[in-house]
Parts: structure tokens; C-alpha cells; sequence
């Protein structure tokens, strides 16, 4: 038997976010979930709608352009039920 979980890899933008690319943020995930025993299943990225994308630009001003979430990742990971004792 198989157990599921999602996990939520978000982003940021602004100068911030220049200094933590999203590829090296997405790879610390996954490689934290490889060390719990998960697998990755399936990556499907963010779908923001008009007032997120209007909120992130409004704190992007508001915080001098430091500082701007954006849209990430789902990740969803699978394994094999009983796996949560793992050594590692």
C-alpha cells in the first residue's frame, strides 16, 4: 500500500530572491523528502490568479522591491506505507 503527501516549494522574488535561485530551493525539497523516504510522483507548478499577482506586486513596491512572493511548485511524493522508521 502506497501513502501520498503534497508538499508546497514557494518562491521569492525581489532582490531577495536573487540571492536563492528557485532550481537550488526545489532540490533542498526533494533531497529533504529522499532523506524521509518519499519519492517525488508528480511536479506541477503554481497557478496564481489576478489578486495574487496583484497583492505580490503591491508588496513589491510597498517593500522597495526587496522582497515579492511568488508562485512555486507542488510536489507530490509517494511511498511504500510502513516507511516512516526508515534508517537515514
Amino acid at each position: 500500500m502506497k501513502e501520498n503527501k503534497v508538499i508546497n516549494v514557494s518562491f521569492i522574488g525581489g532582490i531577495i530572491g536573487l540571492f536563492n535561485t528557485p532550481r537550488r530551493r526545489l532540490e533542498k525539497a526533494i533531497q529533504r523528502a529522499n532523506k524521509e523516504g518519499w519519492a517525488v510522483r508528480q511536479v506541477q507548478s503554481g497557478n496564481p490568479n489576478i489578486v495574487f499577482l496583484l497583492l505580490s506586486l503591491i508588496l513589491l513596491i510597498i517593500t522597495l522591491f526587496l522582497y515579492m512572493p511568488t508562485p512555486g511548485y507542488m510536489v507530490i511524493l509517494e511511498r511504500e506505507k510502513g516507511l516512516e522508521d526508515a534508517p537515514g
